[in-house]
């Protein structure tokens, strides 16, 4: 009899198979959920991420624009500086050559008056001499 049970193999029936069925479909539906819920926690921590990594990036994107506003606005007052001195420096050299011309017209009037009174003695000694 040990013979008998040592070879015979359980046949399986249509009950049996049914149940395996269902446990098959549990065991897949519990490893489906669970799947489920790790691509969802997967996708969660992404956009997690995501967002983290984009408020860094605005956030290095505007302080970038700062120092750039910065570098401008002193770029800016550096020039406008060079620009103030040059304008002061053209102005003292205007006065300066409007002085000389003033003091040339000057010169002028005087040779002219210098001319009129050594021709005025020129006269006074040919008159004198005649």
């Amino acid at each position: 009899m040990t013979d008998q049970i040592r070879h015979r193999q359980p046949q399986p029936n249509e009950d049996d198979e049914q149940s395996l069925a269902q446990i098959r479909e549990i065991l897949l539906k519990d490893d489906r959920r669970h799947t489920a819920q790790l691509v969802a926690s997967i996708e969660a921590r992404l956009d997690e991420q995501d967002n983290a990594l984009r408020q860094l990036l605005d956030q290095r994107i505007n302080d970038a624009l700062d120092d750039l506003r910065g570098e401008i606005d002193r770029t800016v007052q550096r020039q406008q500086s060079a620009l103030d001195g040059l304008d002061n420096a053209l102005r003292r050299t205007l006065g300066e050559q409007a002085a000389a011309l003033g003091r040339l017209a000057d010169d002028k009037v005087d040779r002219t008056q210098l001319a009129g009174l050594l021709e005025a003695m020129a006269r006074q000694l040919r008159d004198s001499t005649a």
